[in-house]
């Protein structure tokens, strides 16, 4: 192999280290936050992991350089000493010769400065590891090499006159300083993440108490719930109510939302001759609805989509005409030729959509959904369970609940009844008493 080829070898090996290193860092440094997400922990152990990966780098730059700078050094020598030496003497097929000549001109045991610095390769030639031919402790001599001065940011490396070593002591210093920026940095985030997390559950969990009003549970339910609060405190967003529900099983999830939600549901007129089969139903498909104050929740003419069963706060609904006229009393308003006495203001325990339950009975098509008569506004902030149209249609329709002349029906049977009943017991008791008398 000539000399040439060993050079240009030795040269592209040395450069396609370092790029190589740096083209993968391009490619993997994002591509891998992207993966870790919030995991701190994760992210600060990946960062010391190109910490020890760019020692290695620079190790390895390190031993090539040491090496091609005393080749250089051999082959100077050669031009200024009359011995027959040429820079082709150093091939591995030229043949032998005297080179003793090659210490006095590059001395490195020990070094003589004044005849040639090797700079920061001097510990590399004058500790025999570019002569050891066991790999495995060349790798961890270069590897410690590169972790101490990229630890010091090189301020222990003495550098000589050459450009590309200066450059070189450069680079460590910059690429030491900044990974250990980022390793502390993010070390640091996961600590701080640690220490403030207590506070951050206690946080949460006030906030979840103020959408969900958990002390309005069963004690049991309450004792559910609190093993699984963990996984709702993990939660890096903020509360979220549905989301934090969905986490919990189903069966937890179903008797959490029936006991804050039957007895809303149960206010409904329709309502509270329902299976418990349909209102399990309905609870599972209510979901929570928080209204800031004075937000306009629905206004006049607007089509009605949802009914809101109110759990905290206060509203005011009113036509264009009582807001004008600032009216806040109770009124009468005309709803489909009948008069409906609604009061203004809403607070806990109301709802508000009955309209949507005459719609669902009545016609069923969403082309056909009633439209508001009046303007809904939120007086406080309001904390409400809603019930989508769509969803009381399925319900009603897949456990076939009667229709609305099915449900007067059923009124004017029941009441029959009821009436007989009481006129037979009121005939029985005077006939007992006739009997007493005579």
């Amino acid at each position: 192999m000539s000399g040439l080829k060993i050079l240009s070898g030795m040269m592209l090996l040395k450069y396609s280290v370092l790029i190589q290193f740096v083209l993968r860092m391009i490619r993997i440094y994002p591509w891998t936050l992207g993966k870790l997400g919030e995991a701190t922990w994760a992210i600060a152990a990946f960062n010391l992991l190109l910490y020890v990966l760019a020692s290695h780098v620079f190790g390895a730059l390190w031993y090539f350089s040491a090496i091609e700078r005393q080749t250089e050094c051999w082959k100077k020598a050669c031009l200024f000493n009359n011995t027959g030496c040429t820079r082709g003497s150093f091939d591995c097929y030229d043949s032998l010769g005297n080179y003793e000549f090659l210490n006095e001109f590059c001395p490195t045991k020990p070094q003589n400065t004044t005849i040639l610095d090797f700079g920061i390769f001097q510990h590399a030639l004058q500790s025999g590891i570019v002569e050891v031919p066991d790999f495995p402790q060349k790798f961890l001599h270069c590897f410690r090499w590169g972790l101490r001065n990229l630890s010091c940011f090189g301020q222990n490396l003495q550098t000589s006159s050459n450009a590309w070593e200066n450059f070189f002591v450069i680079l460590v210093t910059i690429s030491g300083l900044v990974l250990m920026l980022f390793l502390i940095g993010n070390i640091q985030i996961y600590l701080q993440t640690k220490a403030t997390r207590p506070k951050e559950m206690t946080l949460r969990m006030q906030e979840m108490n103020e959408h969900m009003p958990i002390q309005k549970l069963s004690r049991s339910v309450q004792q559910q719930l609190k093993i699984y609060q963990r996984y709702i405190w993990r939660k890096p967003d903020t509360i979220d109510v549905e989301s934090s529900l969905s986490i919990l099983p189903k069966e937890l999830r179903r008797n959490i939302k029936r006991e804050l939600c039957l007895d809303l549901l149960k206010n409904v007129k329709e309502f509270k001759t329902l299976d418990e089969e349909v209102l399990d139903a309905l609870c599972d498909c209510v979901k929570p609805a928080f209204y800031f104050k004075h937000t306009h929740i629905v206004l006049e003419g607007d089509p009605i989509y949802e009914m809101l069963f109110i759990v905290q706060g206060k509203m005011w609904i009113y036509t264009s005409k009582e807001r004008t006229n600032g009216s806040a009393n109770t009124s009468h308003s005309r709803d489909n030729s009948k008069f409906i006495s609604r009061k203004d203001h809403l607070a806990d325990g109301d709802f508000w959509g009955e309209e949507l339950v005459a719609w669902v009975l009545r016609d069923r098509s969403l082309s056909n959904i009633p439209m508001s008569t009046r303007s809904v506004q939120a007086l406080k902030n309001v904390e409400a369970f809603g019930l989508m149209a769509h969803d009381l249609k399925h319900v009603f329709i897949e456990h076939q609940v009667a229709s609305s002349t099915e449900f007067n029906s059923n009124y004017s049977v029941k009441d029959a009844a009821r009436i007989i009943q009481l006129a037979w017991r009121r005939r029985y008791s005077s006939r007992n008493l006739l009997k007493s008398v005579l």
